[in-house]
């Protein structure tokens, strides 16, 4: 048994031993070009729109850490570490970690995926594409150190 993947009219041949062909046809989604017959596009979009809160509720912690600063500075001269707690400096890093990752993964998701891979939404290069691994990839490594130092921190405390 033979099976042959003709992309030109999306149509494909099943070859049996005693030579009888069967032909079929299959349709790709059109907005997708996926053989496997749904979109992913209302998935994605719920994605980024979750993304998107989780980069407004990291924005509002780092907004109150440097807040906290500015506070501080207006109120003495010490240097900024005297001003904020730890904690506070340890959440800055986790929310700017968890607002990066959450730009560069979820957000942008498939938009970097190089054009050429059958993926919806898919725009990018192959360039891109690494370099959402890379900047995924150090920012998650960031939020875990942030998450794992504030664990310690507290325990401390």
């Amino acid at each position: 048994l033979a099976l042959t993947m003709v992309n030109s009219d999306n149509n494909f041949t099943i070859s049996k031993p005693n030579d009888v062909t069967v032909a079929a046809s299959t349709t790709l989604n059109s907005t997708s070009n996926s053989p496997v017959g749904y979109d992913y596009t209302g998935f994605l979009i719920f994605i980024k729109f979750l993304a998107f809160c989780s980069m407004v509720a990291s924005s509002f912690l780092m907004r109150d850490v440097i807040l906290k600063l500015r506070r501080g500075s207006l109120t003495s001269s010490r240097i900024w570490h005297q001003r904020i707690s730890l904690t506070q400096s340890v959440l800055f890093c986790l929310s700017t970690g968890d607002f990066f990752s959450a730009f560069f993964v979820q957000f942008m998701s498939t938009w970097m995926v190089p054009s050429f891979i059958e993926v919806s939404l898919a725009n990018g290069s192959v360039t891109s594409c690494t370099l959402q691994g890379f900047f995924g990839y150090l920012f998650y490594g960031l939020s875990v150190c942030s998450n794992a130092s504030l664990a310690v921190a507290y325990s401390m405390f």
